[in-house]
């Protein structure tokens, strides 16, 4: 079984149209809603703010779905990755990078 990427969505990717422009008709898995805290979403992006929440889902993905969404999010220029909890999961998100 090929290994599955958590992805913690929060944005447009929230939108199964959107997921599946991106990622094409393989099937992700809804792994459940869930609430990212001590963050809050400012505009496209999430920052560190102690008391607050981000409501998303997480994804899990295989590697070709997860380049996927790595293109999509335009990584390394426009978002990169974090590392993220949500509930007792671990998941990465995608962060706007500060120019």
């Amino acid at each position: 079984m090929q290994k599955r990427n958590k992805v913690f969505v929060y944005g447009t990717l929230l939108s199964v149209t959107t997921r599946k422009m991106v990622c094409g008709n393989e099937p992700m898995i809804k792994k459940k809603n869930g609430t990212l805290d001590d963050y809050k979403k400012v505009g496209l992006n999430i920052l560190k703010d102690k008391g607050s929440k981000v409501e998303g889902m997480i994804l899990e993905v295989t590697d070709k779905q997860l380049n996927s969404l790595n293109h999509y999010e335009g990584l390394g220029y426009m978002y990169k990755q974090i590392g993220v909890k949500v509930g007792k999961e671990k998941a990465i998100a995608y962060q706007l990078i500060e120019k």
